[in-house]
């Protein structure tokens, strides 16, 4: 079910959300200022953070797969991630110091693709340098707080992570670069199945936000983002991750049974919400929009498995165009998490939201 006007209005609205993205008013500045003071969550000062890599995420699927087949747009996505990522070189230097840039990661591979600028693999490449040296659990899981503050391993971390190496490892193998390729692929597989083991619900099946190996799971069961992040890992792997992989059979296994555990969450109006089992509360259009992208990306993995998939799929859609306002910002965006189980219910047109809505919506 597609749109063109209105997914062309949220792509507009994508790229001015990016270029403004850095530019906090004084109220945000001190808002965050208060939050650091308190010991919450606050926003660091890293310009590819998972709000920045879920809005290229969005602008780089548009740039390959234009549903309106409108050039000039496409061109004007396009334009606007290469404009971004020299900002970042110049006043970052290109650094990477989260884990969470490796969602960005994904999208820098996807330009590299696209241009043939060699830049952006680059800086792909120190991505990879960062989560192989980064710290990890006993298991090899790697360990989501940079801080070295706790062992947490979370849904986030395990996602962005999977899809990054995944892709990472394609693009080496196309290269003719076998063993850096098998290094990728063996990390991103090694997140997924300890994350499977480890951080998911006996009953449910559905992930908790995530799991310490010496604490147990934490946070809660179904939280919308957490799935979402888990089935973007998986598609990830699923896409990329060649079938002489030794874990990949076990993973598909598991993307078989967690897609049709997920799917039962959908609500009638075709979207889910903030956290999967609370059917009845409020929706979340940024945990819809990365469900979303996930299952249609896993589509010709599970379609055999799954009744009525694609009218399933396609209500996705649905709900999400329902949540865009005419100026193309998309509405109902859980905010942050500000940290395990603390889910504040504010929602609002925000660059998650925003970037994995366009995302969706522009998958096949």
């Amino acid at each position: 079910m597609k749109n063109p006007e209105t997914i062309a209005a949220i792509e507009r609205e994508a790229i001015v959300q990016l270029k403004n993205i850095n530019r906090k008013s004084f109220k945000a500045r001190c808002k965050n200022m208060a939050k650091k003071i308190m010991g919450r969550a606050s926003e660091p000062k890293d310009m590819l953070f998972w709000p920045v890599g879920m809005l290229l995420m969005g602008l780089t699927q548009t740039s390959s797969e234009s549903v309106a087949d409108d050039s000039e747009l496409v061109e004007l996505c396009k334009e606007a991630v290469k404009n971004y990522y020299d900002i970042w070189k110049k006043k970052q230097k290109g650094r990477v110091t989260h884990v969470d840039d490796a969602l960005a990661g994904f999208s820098l591979l996807k330009m590299y693709e696209l241009t043939a600028d060699s830049r952006f693999l680059d800086s792909a490449h120190d991505i990879f340098n960062f989560l192989r040296m980064a710290s990890k659990d006993k298991e090899r899981s790697i360990i989501y707080n940079v801080s070295g503050k706790d062992d947490f391993i979370l849904a986030d971390g395990a996602g962005m992570t999977s899809l990054f190496l995944s892709y990472y490892g394609y693009i080496m193998d196309s290269l003719g670069v076998e063993d850096e390729a098998k290094e990728a692929y063996e990390l991103a597989t090694t997140q997924l199945i300890n994350f499977m083991n480890n951080g998911c619900d006996m009953r449910t099946h559905l992930p908790y936000h995530g799991y310490s190996l010496t604490r147990g799971k934490l946070g809660i069961i179904g939280w919308g983002r957490a799935v979402g992040w888990i089935m973007m890992g998986m598609a990830g792997c699923a896409m990329f991750v060649p079938d002489t992989n030794i874990e990949k059979s076990k993973i598909m296994e598991w993307i078989y049974d967690l897609s049709n555990v997920v799917i039962s969450y959908q609500r009638k109006d075709g979207a889910f919400s903030w956290a999967l089992p609370c059917m009845e509360g409020h929706v979340d259009s940024s945990a819809t929009g990365m469900i979303g992208w996930g299952i249609k990306n896993l589509y010709p993995y599970i379609e055999c498995r799954s009744e009525r998939l694609r009218e399933r799929i396609d209500n996705m859609d649905k709900a999400l165009l329902y949540m865009t306002q005419t100026n193309g910002c998309v509405i109902e965006s859980l905010s942050p998490c500000e940290d395990l189980a603390v889910h504040r219910q504010v929602y609002n047109c925000n660059a998650w939201g925003q970037g994995a809505a366009l995302a969706c919506l522009k998958a096949q």
